[in-house]
């Protein structure tokens, strides 16, 4: 009979040994659900106490010193130059694409009215007048009666 070893299983009636996969073995699952136990723990706690030290405003510093107050002054500052900066970038952006999407804008705007007209033999009738429009609704051409 073959030597077995902490690891290996033997299959009934095959006289073989085949290594027991990690999946089945209740060793290793126990040590990997432990492992994955303690990793979510500590990185939980290490979350709950990393706010313990900040006050209510988030500062650790005393604000009424000149080097934290010179700081937030300048912080400030640097942050609404850099924040209107990047707002004036993206409008000029988009100011940009939008006037030249303008120029492929193809969509027809008409507005259709109805005139009354009376025919040669005392018959009064309604003809369809279109006008074509820009997008605030002015006129754009002359008003066309339409052909059927």
């Amino acid at each position: 009979m073959s030597r077995r070893f902490p690891g290996d299983s033997a299959i009934a009636g095959m006289g073989e040994r085949f290594p027991v996969s990690k999946v089945y073995n209740p060793t290793y699952l126990l040590l990997m659900k432990t492992s994955s136990l303690a990793i979510l723990a500590v990185s939980s706690g290490a979350l709950l106490l990393t706010g313990c030290a900040s006050r209510g405003d988030g500062r650790i510093v005393n604000p009424r010193q000149p080097g934290p107050a010179l700081g937030t002054a300048v912080g400030a500052a640097t942050g609404a130059v850099a924040g209107n900066v990047a707002g004036a970038v993206v409008g000029v952006g988009q100011g940009f694409t939008a006037q030249a999407g303008k120029s492929f804008d193809n969509d027809r705007r008409v507005v259709r009215t109805w005139r009354t007209e009376t025919t040669s033999d005392g018959r009064t009738i309604q003809v369809p007048v279109e006008v074509e429009v820009d997008a605030a609704g002015r006129p754009i051409g002359e008003p066309r009666a339409v052909s059927r």
